[in-house]
């Protein structure tokens, strides 16, 4: 039994680190953009509204990986146009 509860705190540790610890690489920059990461309670109206952006779907050009569903994740990438640095 021990040395299953080893295994699984060995399991639960390795998926934290993979949460945590740069489960989301930073991309490689992108001349005219600079990079927002995504935020928990962050929705692309939101990230929109932050930096001045009329129409969110601005964002999702900019993004072309940005899903159909427009789903995005807490510790993602986004790029931002440098027009709307703050």
């Amino acid at each position: 039994m021990e040395n299953n509860e080893n295994k699984m705190v060995e399991l639960e540790e390795e998926m934290m680190e993979a949460v945590s610890g740069g489960a989301f690489p930073i991309p490689p920059a992108k001349k005219g953009f600079f990079l927002h990461q995504v935020q928990a309670k962050d929705t692309l109206i939101r990230i929109a509204n932050k930096y001045h952006i009329p129409n969110w779907r601005k964002i999702k050009d900019w993004n072309p990986k940005i899903p159909e569903n427009n789903l995005i994740r807490t510790g993602d990438y986004l790029y931002i146009s440098n027009e709307y640095r703050p």
